[in-house]
């Protein structure tokens, strides 16, 4: 891939990550003769995790081109160029790439950091010669070329984030991985072929390991069973710089699912509005200037999410951010 792609933001990322002054790059064997590179940039950030993910990880020699930074979360909006960023990847024509994600612990850390690594591997394999358009098997067995015929799909963002050829192309890379919620909910999950094609373009071998649970997936945690009760929350925090936003993004994985959204700001401003979209279309909002905003909405799912706070005063103010999602049957 030569352009650079950010996890969940529309917006590309064209700058190379800014490096902290007390930057500490650190480097790991992947167990096969490659050496990983770390870029720690966040107080007692540790290579430790962001090693394993990638030890484990379907990978090639194209593990040892890559520079990964981590970051502190509140500074991942600024360093990618757009406030709603988790996480973002800028490839270079040379095969190279850096990475930037925030320092935080399994299982978000591991989510984004595959979805990224899964744009350096499209960054680093001979397709089509245009890019994004990710390894020729998976090209194949995904039906790219009758997608892009038929208008599902766009090498940029013209038809949005999920329609992307390189952000589907790093999700199924992450399926490849991990047992999770697949983030689209206009295509299926890739079969075990699409991921067999992937596979054997990246390492010569379609056989290997299954895909690894990660657990504590949050809102991606499958519907519970009719009649029981299920109730799962994920929260955000860090700081809103002013008119900033952040948002958190989630599956609704079957009917009737209650959404409530909470939001707190803390500091000189006051001022913030939060909202929910689901499948595209705004759901609900609210705004206050009191520093304390909730919104509550029944009957949703199965959709693909997005809850949002903004900060709407004209100074920086820490936020925190808290979504519940209660399926049919709980109290």
């Amino acid at each position: 891939m030569r352009t650079a792609s950010a996890l969940l933001v529309s917006a590309a990322f064209l700058a190379g990550p800014v490096a902290a002054a007390t930057a500490e790059t650190v480097t790991a064997d992947d167990g096969r003769g490659n050496t990983m590179r770390f870029s720690l940039e966040a107080p007692g950030a540790s290579a430790a995790e962001p090693a394993r993910i990638l030890r484990d990880s379907v990978h090639g020699a194209e593990v040892a081109t890559v520079l990964v930074h981590l970051v502190p979360a509140a500074q991942v909006g600024v360093l990618c160029g757009s406030a709603t960023a988790r996480a973002c990847y800028r490839g270079r024509y040379d095969g190279t790439g850096e990475i930037t994600v925030p320092a935080v612990a399994a299982p978000e850390l591991d989510r984004v950091l595959l979805h990224e690594y899964g744009h350096h591997v499209d960054n680093n394999a001979r397709n089509t010669g245009t890019e994004p358009d990710g390894t020729p098997g998976w090209w194949r067995e995904r039906g790219v070329a009758t997608l892009l015929a038929d208008g599902r799909v766009a090498r940029d963002y013209a038809l949005g984030w999920d329609r992307s050829v390189g952000e589907l192309f790093a999700e199924d890379y992450v399926q490849l991985n991990v047992r999770a919620a697949f983030a689209f909910d206009w295509i299926a999950p890739p079969s075990q072929a699409v991921l067999d094609a992937m596979r054997q373009d990246i390492t010569g071998s379609a056989q290997g390991p299954a895909p690894r649970q990660v657990g504590g997936a949050g809102p991606d945690t499958p519907p519970a069973t009719a009649g029981t009760a299920s109730r799962v929350r994920v929260g955000r925090t860090g700081v809103l710089r002013p008119r900033g936003a952040a948002a958190l993004r989630f599956r609704l994985l079957g009917p009737g699912r209650r959404v409530a959204v909470s939001a707190v700001v803390g500091g000189r401003g006051r001022g913030l509005r939060v909202a929910l979209s689901c499948a595209g279309h705004a759901v609900a909002s609210a705004r206050t200037r009191t520093g304390r905003a909730r919104l509550v909405r029944t009957g949703l799912g199965p959709a693909a999410c997005t809850a949002r706070v903004r900060n709407t005063g004209r100074a920086a103010v820490t936020y925190r951010m808290r979504v519940e999602l209660t399926t049919p049957g709980a109290g």
